[in-house]
């Protein structure tokens, strides 16, 4: 995760990094790695910023995004 967020942050000069999680994995397993993800700084977003006015909510995925 801190190569990918210096990545994000150096080379690729990127404004937000999105991470998806799959929406099939335990329950508790997801808890326990959504609380991880905003412990760093990650919050519960949707894709509506990209996405132009198309509704693009996943069935499959949750999405997390953290402003750098």
């Amino acid at each position: 995760l801190m190569a990918l967020m210096e990545l994000v942050d150096g080379p690729l000069d990127c404004q937000h990094l999105v991470i998806c999680i799959d929406r099939g994995i335990e329950e508790e397993d997801a808890k326990s790695l959504m609380k991880s993800l905003q412990w760093v700084g990650f919050e519960l977003t949707t894709l509506d910023h990209w996405a132009h006015d198309v509704d693009v909510t996943s069935d499959k995925w949750l999405f997390m995004s953290m402003e750098i």
